[in-house]
């Protein structure tokens, strides 16, 4: 682990900016008209651009910046069984006061991950059934820290808490219990 005595390290947590084509392309994974190849590829390269864009910005531990997941949370519903969806959800407004920065929401609205998501929801028992996905982003990583030159870097992965608010609870009798399921359920994935 990198360590230094003579500054604070820089790092940071969560979901950077996606690329335009990356979004319209996780759009297509989400709604079942995408090309898992081009998706694959896309991902790969906009995981090495972000993380080159970290290093020029002097982070030091940098990530994935989450390139390909439609959303820090709902992602899951790839990864752990006992998910279904739901109909698509309102799209995200934004924060109220874009609408006194037109210039800038209109970025903001071309940046941001998928607008309108098909929130999923816990219907049944919830396991593990997919680390292909979550090799694919420590493969895709390793090759952008290659190509970079950083120093160290890290994945993050949804925590249970965050989880449960984000896909809603239709299967277990309590929220603990939801949230027992969800923690085993992640942990080859907080282990990889």
């Amino acid at each position: 682990m990198k360590r230094s005595t003579e500054r604070i390290l820089t790092t940071h947590t969560g979901s950077l900016p996606r690329p335009a084509n990356l979004l319209q392309l996780i759009q297509g994974m989400e709604d079942g008209t995408g090309n898992p190849a081009a998706f694959g590829i896309r991902v790969r390269s906009a995981v090495a651009e972000i993380v080159r864009t970290q290093v020029q910005a002097g982070v030091d531990i940098v990530n994935d910046g989450e390139m390909g997941k439609p959303s820090y949370a709902t992602y899951v519903k790839d990864r752990l069984t006992g998910f279904e969806q739901e109909a698509p959800s309102e799209p995200f407004a934004g924060p109220a006061d874009l609408a006194d920065y037109p210039e800038y929401q209109e970025r903001y609205n071309l940046r941001r991950a998928v607008g309108t998501l098909k929130r999923p929801k816990c219907v049944g028992e919830v396991s593990h059934k997919d680390s292909g996905a979550v090799e694919k982003e420590i493969d895709d990583l390793r090759a952008a820290i290659a190509q970079s030159q950083a120093a160290e870097a890290f994945l993050s992965a949804a925590s249970p808490g965050v989880i449960s608010i984000f896909l809603r609870n239709e299967y277990y009798k309590t929220h603990e219990a939801y949230l027992a399921a969800l923690a085993e359920a992640m942990k080859s994935e907080y282990e990889a």
